[in-house]
C-alpha cells in the first residue's frame, strides 16, 4: 500500500500499526522519565489500538448523527451537505447529474495549522 493511500482504519499516511507504535513509544518515554518499573507499566499496544478504535467509532457515530466533534487546537470533524449539481463524465465529457449527499469534513485547528506551517 502506498504512502498516501487510505487503509481500512481511515488513517492516512501512517497505518494504524504505525500510529499505535508511535503512541506506545511516547508513553514509554513518559514512563521512563518517571522511572516506573516494568511491572507497573500497564499500557500495551493492544490497549492503545483499542482506544484508537473506540475513538474512531465515536467520532464517526457523532458526525453521522450531525454532531460536531471538536478537539481544541487540533480541529473539528463535522457532516456537511452537498447540493445536487451537474457535472461531466471524465471519460467522454457527457453531462451527468450528481446527487445531493452528506459528506464528512475536517477543519484543522489553529495549533495544528501552526505545527504544519512550522511556526
Amino acid at each position: 500500500m502506498g504512502k498516501n493511500e487510505q487503509q481500512d482504519t481511515g488513517y492516512e499516511v501512517y497505518g494504524k500499526e504505525s500510529m499505535v507504535d508511535a503512541i506506545y513509544e511516547e508513553i514509554q518515554a513518559i514512563e521512563d522519565s518517571v522511572e516506573l518499573p516494568a511491572s507497573v507499566r500497564a499500557v500495551t499496544k493492544k490497549a492503545i489500538s483499542k482506544v484508537l478504535d473506540i475513538e474512531q467509532s465515536l467520532i464517526m457515530g457523532a458526525v453521522a448523527k450531525g454532531d460536531k466533534v471538536r478537539y481544541i487546537g487540533f480541529g473539528t470533524y463535522e457532516k456537511r451537505h452537498r447540493q445536487a449539481r451537474n457535472g461531466r463524465n471524465p471519460q467522454d465529457g457527457s453531462p451527468i447529474e450528481i446527487d445531493a449527499k452528506d459528506v464528512p469534513a475536517f477543519a484543522p485547528g489553529k495549533i495544528f495549522k501552526k505545527e504544519v506551517a512550522g511556526e
